[in-house]
């Protein structure tokens, strides 16, 4: 299964939204020393298999089994190099963050495979996601918390998703980070207008390498 395209969303439009997106719900909270470990984990498992094609797989056997949503982001001197993830609670953590570390080094089709020379400047950060759940589109602006929730646009086969971390790096409104979302996903900027558009939201943390 590959984690970029493939994002099945189906729950109940009965949900209330701010309940549902309780930001102290979410399958694992990780604490300080939990982040270091995952992150030096996730760069061991890059330049190994980078380098030399293979990798250890216990590296993540400490965390819990729970299934999690999680994306791996590779940056190369501040600029996106690849990120990769699954929205939705697809594997266990550990094995998530194997696959995610790996395919975001390799098959971002948005770039070419990392390569060796580039490993010692790249950065790492881990998003942690909660579970997405359907919204009004109207509703964005006031539910919408910068940095705190990311979104995802459905329009027949079209799919996109922006992490939170996105909008607060842009300074984007809710509305611009709902506009751009459609554009993530190849659509017009108010897509989300149309009927047939689903809008999801979901809350996420992140956490990274020292820049």
């Amino acid at each position: 299964m590959r984690p970029v395209s493939k994002v099945n969303l189906a729950y109940s439009h009965d949900l209330h939204v701010s309940e549902a997106l309780n930001l102290e719900e979410y399958p694992v909270r990780l604490d300080e020393e939990d982040q270091k470990r995952i992150l030096h984990a996730v760069r061991e498992i890059v330049e190994s298999y980078v380098s030399r094609g293979t990798y250890r797989s216990d590296l993540f056997n400490w965390l819990p089994t729970v299934t999690c949503g999680v994306f791996v982001t590779i940056n190369k001197n501040g600029m996106l190099r690849g990120c990769i993830g699954f929205p939705e609670a697809y594997y266990p953590i550990g094995e998530a963050l194997v696959k995610a570390s790996i395919y975001a080094a390799t098959e971002d089709p948005r770039f070419p495979p990392v390569n060796p020379g580039e490993l010692k400047d790249l950065d790492y950060e881990v998003t942690v996601l909660g579970k997405p759940v359907p919204v009004d589109p109207m509703s964005v602006s006031s539910e919408l918390r910068i940095g705190k929730h990311g979104l995802i646009v459905e329009r027949g086969y079209s799919r996109g998703l922006l992490l939170p971390q996105v909008a607060k790096e842009y300074h984007m409104t809710p509305l611009e980070f709902l506009e751009a979302t459609c554009e993530k996903a190849g659509l017009p900027p108010d897509a989300w207008r149309m009927k047939g558009t689903r809008v999801y939201m979901f809350p996420g943390y992140s956490f990274s390498e020292p820049s």
